[in-house]
């Protein structure tokens, strides 16, 4: 690229103050990924980081615009997943013993549903074995 073109470039009408295109990208979108850009590199210590998330939850009731992508929202099921998995071995190895590596498998790729199954035979059962059948 010519030095003409790299001068030019910020000065295209696209980035004028005033452009339609430059109102659009001032939207809650654009906000959105600021808020991501900045949380990205912005580590912030656990108490501080609490208080964002309430004043974020706060913000949304306000305007009544959630703020979770379907990506996040993906991501956020896979965790709940991950942790009511690692929740129902431990239940499993209170009750019952040393969880076998395959039972393990079996409960962390299963889906939440299955996990809620298993975890309410968990109380009744009298074996590791009659919780999965």
């Amino acid at each position: 690229m010519t030095s003409t073109g790299i001068v030019a470039m910020p000065f295209s009408t696209r980035n004028w103050p005033g452009s339609p295109e430059r109102r659009r990208s001032a939207t809650g979108a654009w906000t959105i990924d600021l808020f991501r850009f900045i949380d990205w590199v912005l580590h912030l210590p656990k108490e501080l980081d609490i208080r964002l998330q309430e004043e974020i939850v706060a913000f949304e009731e306000s305007k009544k615009m959630p703020y979770i992508s379907s990506i996040e929202r993906i991501g956020e099921e896979r965790g709940l997943q991950k942790g009511q998995a690692g929740l129902l071995i431990e239940m499993l190895q209170e009750r019952f013993g040393l969880v076998p590596e395959p039972v393990r498998q079996q409960v962390a790729s299963a889906a939440l549903d299955e996990i809620h199954a298993w975890a309410r035979k968990l109380f009744k059962a009298d074996s590791l074995q009659a919780v999965f059948q």
